[in-house]
């Protein structure tokens, strides 16, 4: 009897250690569930807009479509609001890492001049997801599918004093954060370090190299020509020179030898989305297993 009375104590104090070490694996495990999920759908928002210009490029039929265009479309099949709710979560894990990214830094940037560059175009990507994420929720509440355009937002800013800098800078941010970067990163395929290759064998390690170049490069001229457009709009003032991701594509089509340049860089694009959605697996999430560091604290 008196054993028994000693060791209840214990059995209650261990109680009170193990449970939130459990509820904190839980978390982590949810949470990294919730990111690698983002890469999927990140995948997708990239696959639907080059798979419609592909087949523009080949046969001459159909649409060039944007991100959200694509989302659109996505909530236009049947059992559209059940994609679209699957969409939105994963656009929802991808904001999420793109903010976990620039905020506590999980990859160890640092706070080097690369490191704090690095991290800003993380924001810049958990903002941008953040807005596709918004736009889904709009759909599946019924509102008006209204995507506001990137010529829109440059017309408004456009109006504004000084607003023609805003448009200009936002292009050369374009141009050297999302082009050139990720161009170099893609010559020298120093996104393979933020990759997990104790997951890989060696020919996933293969495929990831070549996807990961192709797609890096391919994007990056998307991105470098909706930069380009953005300058020009800027300094002519005219919204209508401003170019999304279709935009920039059927702008790309329309230049000489359009159709094979358009070829390469859809099926480039196809290329960076079957990247993004094998990095569901791939992805350095967690590195080396350790526990996320969250804002908050998870209380009974």
């Amino acid at each position: 009897m008196p054993s028994s009375t000693a060791r209840r104590p214990f059995v209650e104090e261990s109680g009170r250690t193990h449970a939130p070490v459990s509820r904190s694996r839980a978390r982590d495990h949810w949470l990294e569930g919730l990111m690698r999920f983002g890469q999927l759908a990140r995948g997708f928002v990239f696959l639907i807009p080059a798979a419609f210009a592909l087949r523009i490029a080949i046969s001459k039929r159909g649409d060039i479509v944007d991100q959200k265009e694509a989302i659109a479309k996505v909530a236009h099949q049947p059992l559209g609001h059940v994609l679209l709710f699957v969409l939105a979560a994963g656009l929802a894990g991808y904001a999420v890492w793109g903010l976990y990214r620039a905020f506590l830094d999980p990859l160890k940037r640092g706070w080097s001049l690369g490191g704090v560059l690095t991290r800003l175009g993380y924001l810049g990507s958990g903002l941008a997801y953040a807005a596709l994420l918004w736009f889904s929720i709009q759909l599946m509440l019924g509102a008006p599918n209204h995507e506001g355009s990137t010529q829109e937002w440059t017309a408004t800013a456009l109006a504004h004093p000084l607003g023609a800098w805003v448009v200009i800078i936002s292009g050369m941010v374009w141009i050297i954060g999302a082009g050139l970067a990720p161009l170099w990163m893609a010559l020298r395929a120093s996104f393979m370090r933020d990759l997990d290759l104790s997951r890989m064998g060696p020919t996933e390690h293969d495929w990831a190299r070549h996807l990961g170049r192709i797609g890096l490069a391919s994007r990056a001229i998307v991105f470098i020509l909706i930069g380009v457009s953005l300058v020009g709009a800027g300094l002519h003032l005219d919204p209508q020179e401003s170019r999304d991701l279709g935009g920039a594509m059927l702008k790309l089509m329309n230049e000489p030898f359009g159709r094979p340049l358009l070829i390469a860089v859809a099926s480039g694009l196809i290329a960076f989305g079957a990247f993004a959605i094998l990095c569901v697996r791939w992805a350095r999430v967690r590195p080396d297993d350790q526990p996320f560091v969250v804002p908050f604290t998870m209380s009974r």
